[in-house]
């Protein structure tokens, strides 16, 4: 590839100088729009309806045909709006009458009609002595009230244990009790209430919907938090 040819393709894909809140109304919906279909996607963007969580699977068809275009993808998917996670903007894109919400709204990320959606970028993998598929690597906030939890962790090792040191102690009787501890405190302080989009690092939506208080498991504790894993249920 020629210097030219580097420089017009580090440039195709310029960063457009827009603030969240415009991603947080509809009335600019339109408008962002035309501005990614002209210099992004030199075209129109397909678009699906979303009217049941189920609905978010639809996208992988979509984000699919994107990653053919490896550069289009990242960008969209890594887009740096303040306050914005990955594939937020993206979803934004494909789903029609979506706005993002507040950054100050805990549990929305994406509303679409009457129904928020937190999108949650995730790693699928097996975990300790299982053929299950678990989400991971994403955290809850710093909300939640877990100091006791992970101080109870701690004791174990006396200090804070690595993620595989906890599955190593997933024989423990003790440790079980303390993590139910957790499983409620994460479903009722935040999972109860809210829609989780499952999305990897490919664009793939793993999941859409509730998750149920028996998926949800102690990962790792990172930054004075814990990171959950959550059971999958199905393979999709």
């Amino acid at each position: 590839m020629s210097q030219l040819e580097l420089f017009s393709e580090a440039t195709e894909y310029m960063y457009f100088n827009l603030e969240r809140n415009l991603f947080q109304s509809k009335n600019y919906r339109e408008q962002i729009l035309s501005l990614f279909k002209k210099h992004w996607f030199k075209g129109d963007i397909e678009q699906i309806d979303i009217s049941h969580s189920n609905d978010f699977y639809k996208l992988n068809s979509i984000i699919e045909n994107i990653r053919s275009n490896d550069m289009l993808f990242k960008r969209l998917f890594h887009y740096p709006l303040k306050r914005t996670g990955n594939a937020e903007v993206l979803l934004f894109l494909l789903i029609n009458n979506s706005y993002l919400s507040s950054a100050r709204t805990s549990g929305k990320d994406i509303i679409v009609g009457n129904d928020s959606y937190e999108v949650k970028n995730c790693r699928v993998s097996r975990k300790y002595k299982s053929d299950d598929f678990y989400f991971s690597n994403f955290k809850l906030g710093n909300s939640l009230p877990l100091d006791y939890i992970i101080n109870e962790i701690c004791c174990f090792y006396n200090r804070v244990p690595k993620g595989s040191e906890i599955n190593k102690l997933r024989d423990n009787a003790d440790f079980l009790k303390i993590e139910e501890q957790y499983r409620n405190i994460a479903f009722n302080n935040y999972f109860k209430n809210n829609n989780i989009v499952f999305i990897d690092k490919n664009g793939v939506v793993q999941f859409s919907g509730q998750i149920k208080k028996e998926q949800i498991y102690i990962d790792t504790i990172t930054e004075g938090t814990i990171k959950p894993m959550i059971k999958r249920e199905e393979v999709l």
